[in-house]
């Protein structure tokens, strides 16, 4: 009985170690397994869900949030259609629940951000807005 148990406590260790399955042990962990309690309004218990996977939120992100790619290119897409046809209007993204601006680094490689007159990226939750904020520091 001993002999198993500690098996898997090494094993365990060895994968969280290896930071190869970090990011997903840890969105597991917050996801489902550790208990969020009754705290405060819906910001902050966005906040307290979100504070300890806010730095794999992206990377484990990825693999749920499959349409992300396809969405951004069928809106650059449209916005350089919409773009030819009235030159003189004013290009604004706001990014409703953007979270970690991820969208907007995505979007990039689809049509230049540059492009844009003005981009807002708007979300409730501090942990990943903080993100967002060490993101963008450096453009």
């Amino acid at each position: 009985m001993f002999l198993p148990l500690l098996a898997a406590a090494l094993l365990a260790a060895c994968v969280w170690r290896s930071g190869v399955l970090r990011p997903y042990l840890t969105f597991i962990w917050h996801c489902f397994i550790r208990p969020l309690g009754k705290i405060g309004d819906q910001k902050a218990r966005l906040d307290e869900f979100y504070a300890g996977q806010a730095s794999v939120y992206d990377s484990t992100r990825n693999a749920l949030l499959r349409g992300r790619k396809t969405m951004l290119s069928l809106s650059a897409a449209h916005l350089k259609s919409m773009r030819k046809n009235s030159t003189n209007q004013r290009l604004v993204w706001v990014d409703i629940g953007g979270g970690t601006g991820h969208n907007i680094e995505l979007m990039d490689s689809f049509m230049p951000i540059a492009e844009f007159d003005a981009i807002y990226l708007i979300d409730l939750c501090e942990p990943l807005l903080q993100v967002a904020r060490k993101r963008f520091a450096s453009m």
